[in-house]
């Protein structure tokens, strides 16, 4: 059976660790890089994705609570 690609972030998108399978699928796949910066600063991050720019909105309103914390109660 082949290794799966597989990644560990932490909450601000860093990439804590990433198997050899993972790197190779994109090569900022690596310890050290920050996912978020490298989805917007890396062309060629984008072109993995070709509807990027609804991808990148739609996960960035959908994460971004969810990365700032709970928010102040409501009542």
């Amino acid at each position: 059976m082949l290794p799966l690609p597989a990644t560990v972030e932490g909450r601000h998108f860093d990439v804590l660790a990433a198997n050899a399978p993972a790197a190779a699928l994109s090569p900022r796949l690596v310890a050290g890089a920050n996912r978020l910066r490298d989805v917007f600063l890396d062309p060629a991050e984008r072109a993995l994705c070709p509807d990027w720019e609804n991808a990148v909105v739609g996960l960035a309103w959908s994460s971004a609570p969810a990365s700032a914390g709970a928010g102040p109660a409501t009542t």
